[in-house]
């Protein structure tokens, strides 16, 4: 702000020099209380490249965070993945052994009720055979 200028303008506006000296003072000191209010809510260049510095590197440990965080979710997937296949793996093979137990029992029992039918038509046979035989 220069003073000297704003004295010489006020003191051509027919104040007198004392009052046109006490008016630049005064507006010089509210000027002055104004900024210094505001100065406190003013960024230097320096604060905003210590602020730009602060943000980049939480930016980074966050995203150094966000990476070690999906490896290791990924790694225990891997684990699970591994482990639930293992487990179908041994699953499926019982299922296979049950169903292969099942259906060697059902040939089992199906061959034996052949075998009575078989018995039973040559048991019949024999005695119509055999009644045919008498009567002739």
């Amino acid at each position: 702000m220069n003073t000297v200028r704003m004295y010489e303008l006020i003191k051509k506006t027919s104040l007198p020099a004392e009052e046109a000296e006490a008016l630049v003072n005064e507006i010089e000191n509210l000027v002055t209380q104004k900024f210094d209010d505001r100065k406190e809510h003013l960024s230097t260049k320096e604060d905003v490249v210590n602020a730009s510095a602060e943000l980049r590197k939480e930016i980074a440990d966050t995203s150094a965070e966000l990476r070690k965080e999906i490896a290791d979710t990924s790694a225990e997937l891997r684990k699970e993945i591994a482990s639930v296949r293992i487990d179908l793996t041994k699953e499926i093979a019982n299922v296979r052994t049950d169903l292969t137990k099942q259906i060697s029992d059902a040939k089992v029992s199906l061959i034996k009720w052949m075998i009575g039918i078989a018995l039973t038509i040559i048991g019949l046979t024999s005695g119509i055979v055999a009644t045919l035989i008498k009567f002739l």
